[in-house]
């Protein structure tokens, strides 16, 4: 997976862009997240001081709540956490997915 400031993502029937910030920044509470989805502004922000591996499973952890959102699913941040990791995990070990 290769995630940059110039990835878009489609989540629905929407376009987020993806936006990489200081990872002390108001946009991720002052450091207590690393990932957040802004379904208003279409946007993705993602600490920038992170291992690729973490910026990946952030990312895929904010399309996970975005997905959801889109469905009116209601979830809690454990189950999205959950999925994320176990999702991300399924996609890196199996070489038949190309991520």
């Amino acid at each position: 997976m290769n995630i940059n400031a110039d990835t878009k993502v489609k989540i629905g029937c929407y376009n987020y862009d993806i936006i990489f910030v200081d990872n002390n920044s108001e946009d991720l509470d002052y450091g207590q997240n690393w990932g957040v989805i802004d379904n208003v502004n279409l946007e993705i922000k993602i600490a920038q001081k992170l291992k690729v591996e973490q910026q990946e499973e952030i990312f895929l952890h904010e399309i996970i709540h975005g997905s959801l959102d889109s469905m009116d699913v209601e979830h809690d941040e454990e189950l999205v956490s959950k999925l994320s990791k176990v999702l991300y995990q399924v996609l890196k070990d199996n070489k038949h997915f190309k991520v």
